[in-house]
C-alpha cells in the first residue's frame, strides 16, 4: 500500500461545513435537556400572556447557539503530523489533543439522516485499551473521510514491528479473505423483530410515560385527574370487559411493534462482511453505520438465543471488544445471525480450525441451586406468606405461591444449563434461563484470573472463578475449589508464556 494521499493531511483542515448543522442540533439538545422542567412549567403552568416569554426565550437561545456553533466550528481544526492524529478545538479554552496511530485500533464511519442527505461520514477514531478517549469527527466529505482512514491504518500497519518469516506467511494467507458472511433482508428483519425481548420495549415504553408523569406532577398539572377523567370516557363508551379485552390484546401488539420498528431501524440492510484480519458491519435506516471489528481487537465472542428465537433459529452474536481505559464505552457488538452454521463460520474465520478441537465439559455444582433457594425464594416466601396469612390478605398469599413456584423453576433450570467448557487453547462458559447464552474466550486473551469463596462456599469447598479480559469479566459460580485453582494457574501459566499479541 502506497502512502501517496490524494489529501495533504500534514497542514490545519477543517471538518465539512455540514458540520454547523450538527453542532447546533447538540446545543439545543443540551439546552433542551437542562430547561425541559421550565418549559414544561411556562407550557402547563398557570400565569398570563407567557407566548411573549416562549418568543423572547427562543430567540435569545438560538442566538447563543448559532454564536457558539460557528465558533465552535472554525476553532476546529485537525492534521497529521509525526505519525499522530492532531486535533485543535475549544471556544473560550483551546483544547490540543493527539492520538498516536498506534493507540488508533479502528476508524469507523456513521452517517445519520442529515449526513445521509448530503453524502458526508461522521468518523470515530477508536482508541480502546489506550488512555486516550474515543474522538469523532462530526462531519467529513466522503473522500476525505475513506483518504484519512485508509492513511491512518495503513501507515499504523507499516509502523509495526517486522514480523517473522512465519507469521509473514500467516498474515498473507488471512489477508487474502474478503467474504461475505451475510445480508439481513426484509423477510429476516422481520422475524428477528418478532422475536426480541417485547418486555425490554414495554419498559422503554413505561419508562418515557413515568418520566413525563413525575415532570408533570413536579410542576403542579394535575395528571391524576386526566387519567381519571380518560378512564371515565373510555368506561361511559365501552362496558368495562371490553375495555379489558382490548388492553390485553392492545398493549403486547404495541410492545411487538415497537420491538420490530426498533430492530428494522437499527438493522436495516444489515451486510456483515469478512475483511482483511477483522470484520466489518453495515446497517441502520435513519442514522447508518459502518464499523469494523479487528481480530486483535476482539477478545471473546458470545452468542445466544431465546423461546422465541429457537422456533426461527436465530442466534444473536456479540463481538466483545477491548473497552477503553476510562471505560465509558461499551465495546460489545451484537449481529443477528440466521443459524448455528454461521456461527461457527465466524468461529472459524476467528480463529481457524482451532475452535473444532473437543472441549470438556463440567457442571457448576447443585450447592449453586440449593443456596440460591434458601436465601432468595425459601426465606422470601416464609415471610411473606406469614404477612399474608396474619393479615388474611388471600392476594398475598396467592402472590407468594406464584413467586415461589416461579422463581424455583427458574432457578433450577439455570443451575441445570450453567455449565463450563476447557480445553488447552479456550474456555467457555455457558448459562441462561429460558434462553442460552456461551461466552468463548482464547485462553491467552484472559489478563488475570481471581478466586473467591463466600462463607457458603467455604463449607463445601467450592469457588467462584472471575476471568479477566480487555472486554470485561467473566465469571464461573460455584466450582471445586481444586479445579478453580487449575484454572487460575493454568491461565496465568498462559499469560506469562504465551507470545501472541491480545490486542
Amino acid at each position: 500500500m502506497t502512502n501517496q494521499s490524494k489529501y495533504d493531511f500534514s497542514i490545519n483542515t477543517r471538518q465539512s461545513k455540514v458540520a454547523i448543522l450538527l453542532i447546533i442540533y447538540k446545543f439545543y439538545k443540551a439546552i433542551v435537556r437542562g430547561i425541559l422542567p421550565i418549559i414544561a412549567i411556562f407550557l402547563f403552568g398557570s400565569g398570563g400572556n407567557k407566548s411573549v416569554y416562549i418568543y423572547t426565550s427562543l430567540i435569545v437561545i438560538s442566538i447563543i447557539v448559532f454564536t457558539m456553533s460557528i465558533l465552535s466550528y472554525y476553532r476546529f481544526y485537525f492534521r497529521i503530523e509525526n505519525e499522530e492524529l492532531y486535533i485543535e478545538k475549544g471556544v473560550f479554552k483551546k483544547v490540543k489533543l493527539n492520538i498516536p496511530f498506534e493507540r488508533i485500533q479502528t476508524v469507523n464511519f456513521e452517517q445519520n439522516l442529515v449526513l445521509q442527505l448530503f453524502d458526508k461520514y461522521k468518523v470515530e477514531v477508536d482508541t480502546a485499551g489506550s488512555a486516550q478517549k474515543e474522538f469523532s469527527f462530526d462531519a467529513l466529505d466522503k473522500n476525505i473521510a475513506e483518504e484519512l482512514r485508509s492513511y491512518i491504518l495503513d501507515r499504523k500497519q507499516e509502523s509495526q514491528i517486522e514480523l517473522t518469516d512465519e507469521k509473514k506467511l500467516i498474515e498473507e494467507k488471512e489477508s487474502s479473505t474478503n467474504d461475505h458472511i451475510y445480508t439481513l433482508s426484509f423477510t429476516d428483519l422481520i422475524k428477528v423483530g418478532l422475536t426480541e425481548n417485547h418486555l425490554k420495549a414495554g419498559g422503554w415504553l413505561l419508562a418515557v410515560i413515568a418520566y413525563f408523569y413525575s415532570l408533570f406532577n413536579d410542576i403542579g398539572y394535575q395528571v391524576e385527574d386526566e387519567i381519571e377523567e380518560g378512564v371515565k370516557t373510555v368506561l361511559d363508551t365501552f362496558i368495562e370487559t371490553k375495555v379489558l379485552i382490548i388492553g390485553i390484546i392492545a398493549i403486547p401488539s404495541l410492545f411487538i411493534l415497537i420491538s420490530v420498528v426498533r430492530t428494522c431501524m437499527k438493522y436495516y440492510q444489515l451486510k456483515f462482511d469478512r475483511i482483511k484480519n477483522g470484520f466489518k458491519i453495515y446497517s441502520g435506516l435513519l442514522n447508518r453505520k459502518e464499523y469494523s471489528a479487528p481480530d486483535s481487537k476482539i477478545q471473546k465472542v458470545a452468542w445466544g438465543d431465546n423461546p422465541l428465537r429457537r422456533i426461527f433459529g436465530i442466534f444473536v452474536i456479540y463481538f466483545k471488544q477491548a473497552r477503553s481505559m476510562d471505560g465509558e464505552r461499551n465495546k460489545s457488538i451484537s449481529i443477528p445471525i440466521l443459524s448455528k452454521m454461521k456461527i461457527t463460520r465466524v468461529l472459524r474465520y476467528l480463529y481457524g480450525g482451532d475452535v473444532d478441537k473437543k472441549m470438556h465439559r463440567f457442571d457448576v455444582s447443585r450447592h449453586f441451586f440449593i443456596r440460591g433457594f434458601l436465601y432468595f425464594i425459601l426465606i422470601p416466601s416464609v415471610i411473606g406468606g406469614f404477612l399474608g396469612y396474619y393479615l388474611e390478605n388471600m392476594w398475598m398469599l396467592a402472590g407468594v405461591v406464584i413467586y415461589f413456584i416461579y422463581f424455583t423453576v427458574s432457578r433450577y433450570i439455570q443451575w441445570k444449563k450453567a455449565a463450563y467448557f476447557i480445553n488447552d487453547l479456550f474456555i467457555q462458559r455457558k448459562k441462561g434461563i429460558y434462553g442460552n447464552y456461551f461466552e468463548l474466550i482464547p485462553w491467552y486473551k484472559i489478563q488475570s484470573i481471581e478466586l473467591n469463596q463466600t462463607i457458603y462456599q467455604r463449607r463445601y469447598n467450592l469457588a467462584n472463578v472471575h476471568l479477566h479480559t480487555a472486554a470485561g469479566t467473566t465469571t464461573i459460580p460455584y466450582i471445586p475449589l481444586g479445579q478453580a485453582q487449575k484454572i487460575r494457574d493454568y491461565g496465568l501459566y498462559i499469560a506469562e508464556t504465551d507470545s501472541r499479541e491480545w490486542m
